[in-house]
């Protein structure tokens, strides 16, 4: 399947729809992953991080629309930047699903079981016992903890 990553549209919005480490999940189960140049950069993933992760990046959007299987982006361009605010009870249901689901993840039978194998929980896991585990972070930031 042909996976294309869009560069979002709106100056305000600083994520990205797929994050390098899940192109290379995506390329590994044998999909093609294309991204428009700089889709990353103001999540903190440069368009060689995206390369060593195994997309392609393109400069035209209209080349990549061309090739979507699936289009992936946060506000696509037609869309409109505050759809949760259009539908605030529903969107706050599913935001607290996504968050209960979440903060159940790591608990097991009512103690905490932080299982860093788990893509979820380690993706999500900035610091434990001390130490930073996040990469970007670490590097961002260069936070120091304990130092």
């Amino acid at each position: 399947m042909q996976i294309v990553v869009l560069k979002e549209s709106s100056a305000d919005e600083f994520r990205v729809a797929l994050v390098p480490e899940s192109v290379k999940k995506l390329v590994a189960a044998g999909n093609k992953i294309s991204g428009e140049a700089g889709a990353g950069l103001l999540a903190g993933a440069s368009d060689a991080d995206y390369e060593q992760a195994g997309a392609e990046i393109f400069s035209s959007q209209a080349e990549m629309l061309q090739k979507a299987g699936v289009l992936l982006a946060i506000n696509f361009i037609y869309a409109p930047t505050n759809l949760a605010a259009t539908i605030p009870v529903h969107a706050s249901q599913l935001f607290s699903r996504n968050l209960t689901t979440f903060c159940n993840l790591p608990a097991k039978d009512g103690a905490l079981n932080l299982d860093f194998s788990d893509d979820i929980l380690d993706g999500s896991c900035v610091a434990h016992q001390g130490e930073i585990r996040h990469e970007r972070i670490k590097t961002n930031y260069k936070l120091r903890i304990n130092g």
